[in-house]
């Protein structure tokens, strides 16, 4: 009977997988403490830096990243997650976290990001208006992680020169923003840009001086 649970167990996890492989654009999802540490398990390499890939992950513990952190580390090796943001089969944005400098007492760290809705184009509009210059947006859930992450995304960056990029971070409800140390933000020609803060919120990226 414990076998036939397991394997039902199984079958289960593998349709569900299937799906999220399947879907357009693709719900939220939850990350248990088991998922992460299956992912921590199949990437986790001795002595070298490896990289686990979670889809569309809204919800996931501090206590529980901070366990796989620790997990890949008494295996000998060190794994980062790359929280993927899936639409419509593609992946239009990533948060790259070091899970070992999770915060246990955060309950929930959603890794979601927005680059096309109203809102995102609304605060795109409003620093246009104010900084005189085209401006790209990715609208992050939480204001501040608590920890550095890095925050990638595909944006439109037609006209600005992607070796002379500045970030700011804003708070829509206090209507504050702030620029981010110089060297906290790569693009390439491709139009894919990161950027490295434990501060996020909207996350305003334009064209230097």
């Amino acid at each position: 009977m414990k076998q036939q649970g397991k394997l039902r167990r199984r079958i289960a996890l593998i349709a569900a997988l299937v799906a999220l492989a399947t879907l357009g654009t693709v719900a939220a999802y939850s990350a248990s403490s088991d998922l992460l540490m299956r992912k921590v398990n199949a990437a986790v390499e001795p002595g070298v830096v490896t990289y686990a890939t979670l889809y569309n992950i809204d919800t996931v513990s501090g206590a529980d990243l901070l366990a796989a952190g620790n997990r890949a580390v008494n295996r000998g090796g060190k794994v980062l997650f790359n929280f993927d943001t899936l639409q419509d089969k593609k992946v239009v944005g990533r948060i790259v976290v070091n899970s070992l400098q999770a915060s246990e007492a955060m309950e929930r760290y959603n890794f979601k990001l927005d680059t096309g809705s109203e809102a995102v184009e609304a605060v795109a509009q409003q620093f246009e208006a104010l900084l005189g210059r085209k401006v790209a947006v990715i609208r992050c859930a939480h204001q501040d992680y608590g920890m550095p992450v890095i925050v990638c995304a595909s944006i439109d960056m037609t006209d600005m020169d992607v070796n002379n990029l500045v970030a700011y971070t804003y708070d829509r409800k206090a209507d504050s923003y702030e620029q981010l140390a110089a060297g906290s933000i790569t693009a390439d020609a491709g139009g894919m840009v990161c950027i490295k803060t434990a501060k996020a919120g909207y996350l305003i990226i334009t064209q230097g001086d």
